[in-house]
């Protein structure tokens, strides 16, 4: 497997005789410009969102999004906890949703305990080993992340059905084969007044296993997000 360190579109290189996949800025920029609030660039709607996301899965064919390295920050860029503006609830959002997309998902080191960095030199700082020290929620979360792209191809689907993207109450709503997706931005709770796909059913949460039994609306906390299936 060979990977190479783009910026930019990369199809020219992927076309089976150089690159296997590339890392994939072309998802961490919309990404930093959707969830961050810590950014120096104009931050995207839901809509605008979901249009790069798109732009990405139309740009590459299936094969090669298959094998994207795909990363939410590096060893060239500013980490994705200091542009969360070192809010560990929020960064848990770009995190769900890049192992949600399809290919490699990746941790750059210290990502997974909290460690956090302005532009380099400074987001190459030394690991935090003392496990005293360490943020057990973001380790949990990622953990757990893990678990459940093992478990549900879903996770890995380069298909992505999306339901609803609302730009004045910022939340994102996209179904991935038999799993449905609400990841709310919204700093406070956020009542989101739900799809008809979604209104009046019973589904499990399968990110905490709780049964979750819906209506026309449904209250998501600050920072929040469902991972839904039908049961």
């Amino acid at each position: 497997y060979i990977v190479g360190e783009n910026w930019d579109n990369s199809n020219p290189w992927l076309m089976g005789d150089q690159y296997d996949g590339v890392m994939n800025y072309e998802l961490l920029f919309p990404m930093w410009n959707y969830f961050g609030t810590n950014i120096d660039t104009k931050q995207y709607t839901s809509t605008e969102f979901k249009h790069k996301v798109n732009q990405v899965l139309t740009d590459y064919p299936k094969n090669v999004l298959k094998s994207l390295y795909n990363l939410v920050d590096s060893h060239d860029t500013t980490r994705i906890l200091e542009i969360c503006s070192n809010d560990i609830e929020l960064v848990k959002l770009p995190y769900l949703f890049l192992f949600t997309f399809p290919g490699a998902p990746s941790i750059y080191y210290g990502g997974e305990i909290g460690l956090s960095g302005k532009h380099d030199p400074d987001n190459r700082r030394c690991m935090i080993w003392d496990k005293e020290k360490q943020n057990k929620s973001i380790q949990s979360h990622i953990k757990k992340l893990i678990q459940l792209r093992n478990t549900y191809n879903a996770f890995k689907s380069t298909e992505i059905n999306w339901i609803e993207t609302n730009d004045k109450e910022q939340y994102i709503i996209y179904q991935k084969e038999d799993l449905y997706f609400i990841l709310s931005k919204r700093y406070k709770e956020n009542t989101i007044n739900l799809p008809d796909s979604l209104r009046n059913n019973t589904f499990e949460n399968i990110y905490n296993g709780k049964t979750v039994t819906t209506s026309d609306i449904i209250e998501v906390p600050s920072y929040g997000f469902y991972i839904l299936k039908k049961k």
